[in-house]
């Protein structure tokens, strides 16, 4: 899919139409020599952003400020929900007439005044990624998900423009990376989405267990558990030396039973209590990492790498929204489980309740009887022994049954990691590396005259466990022009790859900060997507660090200056 044209419109009518077209398209300042101006903060990288909006980014990040999610430019912020400014996207196989178009319609307003539609259907937004990857591609993934293939096409945040392969937030786990790249790379891996799954319900299950073997181990807990049995056999027997009437033991016998029923439905609750409220610290811990960047500091850094770089534009904050963004999702994915722990904590209290009043009642009748106050002290000593007896049994039980959720999911782990890593499978992952590398080597050659590669090595994760883990090979001293024009190699020769080897792709490449790459390079770049007809690039660039035979107005799409801003905002 190529980019046909972008627009920008509210209540009053157009407010701009971008057409694009095969090859380089630029989107460029126009600012006079003459005069102070600046090229800067004119709504350049805004284009590419709004494009990626309509690819499913969050929409606050087109008026929230590079410093920090917390800096808004309330003037576009009120612009756009005022004005109810409308971004219309236009997707296409081709650039002739009966091309097949996807077409994307979204707002910034939320609720009932929501638009968010693909070919005129109203999509929801929870379904919006799927939909449009259906829309394009005919397909829907689940693992690597859709944003996650086309992140690389999207280069205009500090993390992108500065790594070739690793384009996710830096949260993303070795295990996604590896799945997302095994994808990529046409490495067809079926137990990808299991695998992560797996992997996720291990590290989860190895810190449950920890936390119960925190203050002691099984073995530990199964010794003190022997010691109180042989309290209560002691205590059952000076019980039973009382020589109470029948109707009496009957009572107290009846009574043990809701008492050691009240036990294990007090263990059961604490039980359940616990796991809702570990996943409630989990929910928590997520949310609290959305405050673990010290954005002052973060700002200073910010200030002080201006002041040596005065092109640089973008932070980490970008990164900082995105990552919020899935901080969110998986906050949401561990909800799930809270409304039926809280249903089950619920009829634990109901059925405790019920046992109390049965107590209280026997109790009562109990304590007519002259041996009452020895009977007391026997049944108040039996009554924590056996409570802590059925605590023991349930940390024993709970350790057993996350040991055995731990073995059986190592064992299906290993029997796909034994696939997975098998010297077959080794074999056809270097097999695609090297197809795709003879189309990086070209480009590179060209650009640069050295060969570029992606290599793979077999490293250990966290949890110990075997991971592919995919890499430019020793471009990691790259001056940052220079690195860029790596990546651009990448991003290019990942499109001839892909439709050579029928993987599903986007043809076009949106990239900001290109000012670093060499005016030789810069003019390779833009000559090699102006010959190669499933290559759209798009940059967003200060014209006057244009080589020559870039800036022709026939690679201009868009030109914007301090008294013509992307929305035209009046001051």
């Amino acid at each position: 899919m190529f980019l046909r044209y972008l627009q920008i419109e509210n209540v009053h009518g157009l407010i701009r139409r971008i057409d694009f077209h095969q090859g380089l398209n630029l989107i460029v300042d126009e600012v006079s020599t003459d005069n102070e101006e600046t090229g800067n903060n004119v709504g350049k990288t805004t284009v590419l952003r709004l494009i990626d909006f309509c690819f499913g980014m969050e929409g606050n990040k087109i008026y929230t400020a590079t410093e920090g999610p917390k800096v808004v430019n309330k003037e576009v912020k009120e612009f756009l929900m005022e004005t109810e400014v409308l971004i219309t996207l236009c997707l296409a196989d081709g650039f002739t007439e009966n091309a097949k178009k996807v077409i994307v319609r979204r707002n910034f307003l939320s609720g009932k005044r929501s638009v968010l539609e693909i070919n005129g259907q109203k999509v929801e937004k929870k379904d919006f990624e799927a939909e449009l990857e259906k829309a394009i591609w005919g397909i829907e993934t689940s693992k690597p998900s859709f944003r996650q293939i086309i992140s690389h096409n999207f280069r205009y945040d500090d993390n992108r423009l500065t790594n070739t392969l690793r384009t996710l937030n830096r949260y993303t786990s070795d295990i996604e990376y590896e799945t997302l790249h095994l994808y990529m790379f046409g490495c067809n891996f079926d137990d990808g989405d299991r695998r992560q799954e797996l992997s996720k319900k291990l590290t989860t299950d190895y810190k449950y267990k920890r936390r119960l073997e925190k203050t002691a181990s099984k073995s530990a807990l199964r010794s003190k558990l022997a010691l109180v049995e042989g309290e209560i056999a002691e205590l059952n027997t000076k019980k039973e030396e009382l020589h109470l009437n029948p109707d009496f033991e009957k009572d107290l016998e009846q009574l043990n039973k809701v008492k050691a029923s009240l036990s294990e439905l007090a263990v059961k609750q604490t039980a359940l209590q616990l796991r809702y409220n570990l996943i409630e610290e989990a929910i928590e811990d997520l949310k609290a990492q959305k405050s673990d960047i010290d954005t002052q500091q973060l700002e200073l850094i910010y200030r002080q790498a201006s002041a040596m770089i005065t092109t640089l534009q973008h932070t980490f904050e970008d990164l900082l929204a995105f990552h919020n963004e899935m901080l969110v999702r998986k906050a949401d994915f561990l909800s799930a489980e809270l409304p039926q722990l809280k249903q089950s904590i619920s009829a634990c209290n109901t059925d405790i309740s019920a046992l109390r009043q049965q107590e209280q009642r026997l109790a009562e009748r109990l304590q007519q009887s002259a041996t009452i106050e020895a009977l007391d002290e026997l049944v108040a000593q039996l009554n924590l022994k056996y409570q802590e007896k059925g605590a023991l049994e349930q940390r024993i039980a709970q350790i057993e049954e996350v040991d055995k959720a731990i073995a059986l999911n190592e064992e299906i782990l290993k029997d796909i990691d034994n696939g997975l890593f098998s010297q077959s499978k080794q074999d056809l992952v270097q097999k695609q590396l090297n197809k795709f590398n003879q189309y990086y080597s070209s480009i590179s050659k060209r650009l640069y005259g050295e060969s570029y590669a992606i290599e793979y090595s077999l490293v250990k994760n966290k949890e110990g466990k075997n991971t592919y883990k995919f890499a430019p090979f020793a471009t990691d001293n790259f001056s940052t022009g220079k690195k860029q024009g790596e990546i651009a190699c990448f991003d290019m020769a990942y499109i001839m790859f892909a439709d050579d080897e029928k993987i599903p792709c986007l043809h076009f490449i949106v990239n900001d900060q290109k000012e670093l790459v060499h005016d030789n390079q810069l003019m390779h770049i833009g000559t090699l997507a102006n010959d190669h007809v499933d290559i759209q690039y798009v940059v967003a660039i200060l014209r006057d660090k244009l080589p020559n035979e870039l800036n022709k107005e026939e690679n201009i799409v868009l030109k914007l200056s301090q008294h013509s801003k992307l929305f035209k905002i009046e001051e």
